[in-house]
């Protein structure tokens, strides 16, 4: 899966990448923010790094079939440069991403605290809970698990849902090295925050309803970065709902290393239409 996260390049500003998925699945939307986001990546000045993302899911991705990226190069300035990106498949936009690229600058500092939970090592993986899910999505939740390995994820419990907004957090890390590509660890990160960030909205309705089923589907996802972070190291995805309305859900959290630094922001929304 790593891997399949560096696009080719066949032509100025155009890139392609392989498909990610079964034979019969769609493309995971976290996988394509990871490819946009590593193809504009590589047409940016080395000295500048990404600060924020801002993105569009437009249509399901066909998983049997490449994904080519085309880049407009919005600006390079002296400070900080700007990208466009649509992804495409079968002549059609399936994706867009819009990224923020900036030179390393000193300046003044300040952060929320990390949530106080246990540390990644008192949980079990994700993908040994997946196999063992009875919910309506379990079939979904484990192709997903199994697909988006090396990543290991493992979800804080319990979970207090007795509170509002109920918050989740979840540890996360690849469990492989991964070098010093800045980009590639940008990039995962980026895909690895679509994976649980959309159980925050369902989570206060399934506490009511624990047999509902939902249509679900991520619509637009931002991402701001604040601190050097490796995603070879575990990080603390901590994310909650404050509404759902109109048949989508807004989610927000925060990405933290394991000594406390805020190294993330991010903001969802999904679709989430019940079915019966």
């Amino acid at each position: 899966m790593i891997e399949k996260l560096k696009p080719e390049k066949i032509e100025q500003n155009i890139y392609r990448g392989a498909a990610f998925g079964t034979e019969k699945g769609t493309v995971f939307g976290g996988f394509a923010l990871a490819q946009a986001l590593y193809a504009c990546g590589m047409t940016v000045p080395e000295d500048r790094s990404l600060h924020s993302l801002h993105s569009y899911f437009i249509l399901p991705g066909d998983a049997t079939a490449p994904i080519v990226y085309d880049i407009d190069r919005i600006r390079d300035g002296r400070s900080f440069t700007t990208r466009r990106v649509v992804a495409i498949q079968h002549g059609r936009p399936i994706f867009n991403l819009s990224a923020s690229f900036q030179i390393s600058e000193e300046g003044l500092s300040h952060q929320v605290s990390k949530p106080a939970v246990p540390v990644p090592e008192n949980f079990r993986p994700t993908y040994e809970l997946a196999a063992k899910d009875d919910s309506p999505a379990r079939f979904w939740v484990n192709y997903i698990t199994q697909q988006i390995r090396p990543l290991d994820f493992r979800i804080v419990q319990p979970i207090d849902r007795e509170q509002f907004p109920i918050k989740k957090h979840v540890w996360f890390k690849a469990d492989q090295a991964l070098g010093d590509d800045l980009l590639l660890h940008q990039a995962v990160l980026a895909c690895a925050s679509d994976y649980t960030f959309l159980s925050s909205s369902l989570e206060p309705h399934l506490k009511q309803n624990p047999k509902l089923k939902f249509r679900l589907a991520t619509i637009d996802h931002s991402v701001w970065l604040h601190r050097p972070f490796r995603v070879d190291e575990w990080l603390l995805f901590s994310h909650e709902s404050h509404n759902a309305y109109g048949a989508r859900g807004f989610n927000q959290g925060h990405i933290y290393a394991q000594d406390g630094a805020l190294v993330a922001s991010l903001t969802q929304e999904n679709l989430m239409r019940v079915v019966e």
